[in-house]
């Protein structure tokens, strides 16, 4: 498929502020808050094709029903970064992912959702559903009904190195 790039200044106070309907999308160095949409409050990748973020921050997002911060139907890579504050009125506070998810040297910190999957939601939809936490911090984040506060996936493998999970309810 194709693939684009994003780099740049802070994207701001936006319906929602990045939509990738086709190919890979790589994001690097980008201050996204103030997002507002139905699915993916800052970012919604709708092709199953990789997403991966680089050196950002996704703050203060909101999604109606999933993924405050990040909606990703394909595998999503997040590296370097920070998604926190973030509020989702179902599922996926922070993030969500119909595949798995890689948190690299990153934080997940304060989201929300009115469901599950408070930071990190994977429901196996498109492939393993696997979760990679590596050197990160997953805390204060919160599911309010179903659980997963932290991190919540269907059917996939969670793995956790070197990092910190706290206060996740």
């Amino acid at each position: 498929g194709a693939s684009a790039e994003a780099e740049g200044d802070i994207l701001s106070d936006n319906t929602q502020i990045i939509e990738n309907d086709g190919g890979a999308l790589t994001m690097e160095g980008l201050p996204l808050t103030g997002g507002n949409a139905s699915n993916g409050g800052a970012v919604r990748s709708s092709d199953y094709d990789a997403l991966t973020i680089v050196d950002s921050t996704i703050r203060g997002n909101y999604a109606e029903y999933t993924a405050g911060g990040v909606y990703a139907l394909g595998d999503l890579i997040v590296q370097n970064s920070v998604i926190s504050d973030n509020v989702a009125g179902d599922d996926g506070g922070g993030i969500f992912s119909a595949s798995g998810v890689e948190v690299t040297d990153s934080q997940v910190t304060d989201n929300r959702a009115g469901n599950e999957g408070g930071g990190i939601l994977a429901i196996s939809e498109v492939s393993s559903g696997d979760v990679t936490i590596t050197n990160s911090v997953i805390a204060g984040n919160v599911a309010a009904d179903e659980g997963g506060g932290g991190v919540h996936t269907t059917f996939g493998d969670i793995t956790i190195t070197g990092s910190q999970l706290t206060g996740n309810t």
